[in-house]
């Protein structure tokens, strides 16, 4: 049974603030890459609004997911979310079907 878990993670920066949510959202990637559990771990960017950003993540585990989730870097990155956002942080925590 496979018990990844895949979590598609939305942010959608204030015009201004674009840029510097750009790098922190980029300064997340080696190191949560190198976290136990971590298989996957890709930032994408809106073709048509280049200041929304969406994570496509895959965890081994849910225990590996909450593992990630008290890490100091995005503990950081979601304290300055309502500084850099215009909208609260969209998550969806999923399982593959198919």
């Amino acid at each position: 049974m496979d018990n990844r878990v895949v979590v598609f993670a939305g942010f959608k920066a204030k015009k201004e603030k674009t840029e510097e949510l750009r790098r922190e959202l980029l300064n997340l990637i080696e190191t949560t890459r190198a976290e136990a559990g971590c298989c996957s771990y890709e930032l994408h960017e809106d073709l048509e609004d280049d200041s929304s950003f969406l994570f496509y993540e895959v965890w081994r585990s849910r225990e590996d997911l909450e593992c990630h989730l008290g890490t100091p870097p995005l503990l950081r990155l979601l304290e300055l979310v309502p500084e850099l956002c215009r909208e609260p942080l969209m998550v969806k925590v999923t399982k593959k079907l198919a």
